[in-house]
Formats: C-alpha cells, structure tokens, sequence
C-alpha cells in the first residue's frame, strides 16, 4: 500500500445519501493521495447467451454510467458543491448490490470501500439485510459506513472499539496500514461490563502488533472504561473525546446471527451517525 496511492470504491444508488458518501470519499482521497472508483449496481441479471437480451444489457449500462458522471461532475457544478479533485474511474455492473459490491472489491484488491447508510430499516430489512449490512458482513477489506448529514472532519482522532474476545491480529494490521497514511491518534477502547475483565493480555496482543514491524507513526492509547451497554458507552465516549471516527472489527457470523441481525457492528453503524470503519475480523 505504501509504494502504490490507496484504491477507494464508493458505492452509489444515486441518493442524497450516497453522494454524501461520494464528498466523504473525495475528501479522504484528497488527503491519501487516492483513486476512486464510483461503482452503481444494476439489480437483477441478464442471460448474455440470449441474443435478445445483449443489446438491452449494454443499453443499460451506457445509460448507467452518463447517470454516475452526472452525479459526480454535472450535480455538483449544478448545486455549487465544490468537491476535492481527485482522479475517479466508473464503473456499472449487474447483480444483487451489497453483495456486488464487496465482490467487485475483492475480485479488484480495493483498499478500501466506502457507502452510505440512511440508519434506519423495516423488518424486511432486518430478516433479508439492507445493501449496507449485506456489505458489511461480506467484505473482505475495510468499511467505511457515512450517514446522510455526516460531515467531513478530518480524522484527527480515532477510537477503536475493542472486546476480549475475536482475532484482533489481522484487523490491527489492516488499521496500521491505512492510519500508517492518516496518522490519526488511536484510542482502543474496551467497554467494561462485569468489573471483572482482565485486559493485559488483549493490550499486550495490541502493542506487539503494532510495533512488530516498526514503530508507529501516530499515537496510541488502550483504555478500559465502564458501562453496562457497550454500544452506549463507545458512543459517549466519542463524544466525549470528540472523535471523528469510529472503528470496529466485525466477528465472523453464523447464518442465525445474520438473520436476527445480532452483528454489535451492524447495530452500531445503524444507530450511530459518526463515520464507522469496519474492518473484517
């Protein structure tokens, strides 16, 4: 990642809410020295052996991709929304979209993808999962989840969610690598419920991640705070220390997990209107 800029996917469906994401996305390019790629998902799937069906195929995607090069470049100038320049590449395919999207990520080693998220769902949503929740339970590379209002702080602060159990290993290399060129300051945070949680060995297994390779260009802090309900308790925390982003690892999950939406991640990204980076456990 260091010898090649950072590679951004950003998922659109053309909503306010995407395109918040969009100006997010822009706006961390701009800092990282990254591309874009602005991806729009076709729902549904065509038979390309059909000849009838090949020249609708490619009607759609031409009409797709003028709608993403209007909705980067022609509504802002339109709405006198200036955004950072930075180089963006479109892209128009067909399938279902949250799980469209992370494939395309990992087939295209993206670094990084970022979308939208309106936070609210029906019960639908909840039993069947919204494009962003299907997103987030299937990519393969770190999340980053923006609410519709979200504005851009640059990331001085970050606190990183953390609890006894799960790999940490993998996610705090992934972090290490993206905060390597965001150089942000890293609280790790865990949530202490019974009083009884012996930390140690979790801040050892942290602190040697960190400094196995080399020494880390930004500061860090491991913390253990109070609180009956975790996600209450991360939330006033940042707050608090006025962190402009919140980091997650998400735990693999079972098939009743993903359908009862008992992810701490996903609830998390739905309720809380801070830009959440998740990373894949």
């Amino acid at each position: 990642m260091k010898n090649k800029p950072l590679r951004f996917l950003v998922a659109t469906d053309y909503s306010e809410t995407s395109f918040t994401a969009y100006n997010y996305a822009c706006e961390l390019a701009y800092k990282l020295g990254a591309n874009i790629t602005l991806l729009y998902v076709i729902q549904g799937s065509f038979n390309t052996n059909e000849a009838i069906s090949f020249k609708p195929s490619m009607d759609a995607v031409d009409r797709q991709s003028q709608k993403l090069k209007y909705f980067a470049v022609d509504y802002p100038n339109d709405h006198n929304i200036k955004l950072k320049s930075v180089p963006v590449e479109y892209q128009v395919r067909f399938g279902m979209p949250g799980f469209t999207v992370t494939d395309y990520a990992h087939d295209n080693k993206f670094d990084m993808i970022i979308m939208g998220t309106k936070g609210n769902y029906g019960v639908i949503d909840r039993m069947l999962g919204t494009t962003t929740s299907i997103a987030i339970r299937t990519a393969k590379c770190p999340i980053i989840i923006v609410h519709k209002d979200t504005k851009y702080n640059e990331p001085h602060k970050v606190v990183f969610g953390i609890d006894k159990g799960g790999n940490l290993e993998d996610a705090i290399e992934s972090f290490h690598e993206f905060n390597q060129h965001l150089r942000a300051k890293v609280d790790f945070v865990h949530v202490n419920r019974t009083n009884k949680d012996n930390m140690d060995k979790k801040k050892e297994e942290i602190i040697d991640e960190l400094f196995e390779k080399e020494i880390p260009n930004y500061s860090i802090e491991i913390k253990s705070i109070d609180g009956d309900k975790p996600k209450d308790a991360l939330k006033d925390y940042c707050l608090q220390e006025k962190a402009d982003m919140l980091i997650l690892m998400h735990k693999e999950e079972g098939l009743f997990d993903a359908l009862f939406d008992k992810s701490f991640s996903v609830k998390m990204v739905h309720d809380f209107h801070l830009p959440v980076m998740i990373i894949p456990e």
